[in-house]
């Protein structure tokens, strides 16, 4: 009787532990980043939504600074400060231009930090 030898398939312990290892770090990878990412999304959609509003264009740029860090503070956006909220009048278009530049820093694993800047919307309301 001839017998035939076949080889072992399949995935040794090793290269389990590696699979496992590699999801792992996109999982925390992924974890860290999406707060990033939804915090942006409420400061674009506040800053739209306050921008489409037509009774905002009657108000000063001081009191739409205090209506859109009422609004984000509802929205419990921290990562946007004093600094990075910038809101500007322009005497010829006569419109407010708002922007919001800033910066999110998240600890990945000791030392190493991932770093997102954004640097949207750039908003204009038109005066009434």
């Amino acid at each position: 009787m001839l017998r035939i030898t076949r080889k072992q398939a399949g995935m040794t312990m090793l290269s389990w532990l590696v699979v496992l290892a590699l999801i792992g770090f996109l999982v925390r990878i992924v974890v860290i980043i999406y707060p990033m990412l939804y915090n942006q999304f409420k400061v674009t959609t506040q800053i739209k939504e306050f921008a489409a509003d037509p009774e905002n264009g009657k108000l000063t740029p001081k009191e739409m600074y205090t209506k859109i860090t009422r609004r984000l503070e509802v929205d419990n956006v921290d990562s946007v400060g004093d600094k990075q909220l910038k809101i500007t009048y322009n005497e010829e278009k006569k419109k407010t231009l708002i922007e919001v530049d800033y910066e999110v820093r998240a600890q990945f694993w000791g030392p190493i930090y991932i770093v997102g800047v954004f640097n949207e919307p750039h908003v204009e309301v038109a005066r009434r």
